[in-house]
C-alpha cells in the first residue's frame, strides 16, 4: 500500500482508499519556518536592547549579543537537519 493513501470507512461497510494530497505540505512548511524566523529576528534586538545597558552597553556587547543570537539560530537549524 502506498504511504500516502488514506484509509476510510465508507457507510456500507467497505474499505476504500483515497490518496491524500500532498501539495500543500511544502507551502505549509515554508510558511512556518519564514514566520519563525521573522519572529526571531524581530525579538532579537528588542530582547538585546533590553538586557545591554546592564552589561554597558558597548558596541562590542551588542556584536557579541548579536553573534550569540545568530550562533543560537544555526544551533536550532543543526538540531532539526540533525534530528530529520
Amino acid at each position: 500500500m502506498n504511504r500516502h493513501m488514506k484509509i476510510e470507512m465508507t457507510p456500507d461497510s467497505q474499505l476504500t482508499t483515497q490518496p491524500v494530497n500532498r501539495g500543500s505540505l511544502p507551502l505549509a512548511s515554508a510558511t512556518t519556518i519564514f514566520v519563525g524566523s521573522f519572529l526571531f529576528f524581530q525579538i532579537q534586538p528588542v530582547i538585546a536592547h533590553y538586557i545591554l545597558p546592564w552589561f554597558g552597553g558597548t558596541l562590542a556587547l551588542w556584536t557579541t549579543c548579536m553573534l550569540f543570537f545568530q550562533v543560537l539560530l544555526l544551533a536550532g537549524y543543526g538540531y532539526a537537519h540533525f534530528i530529520q
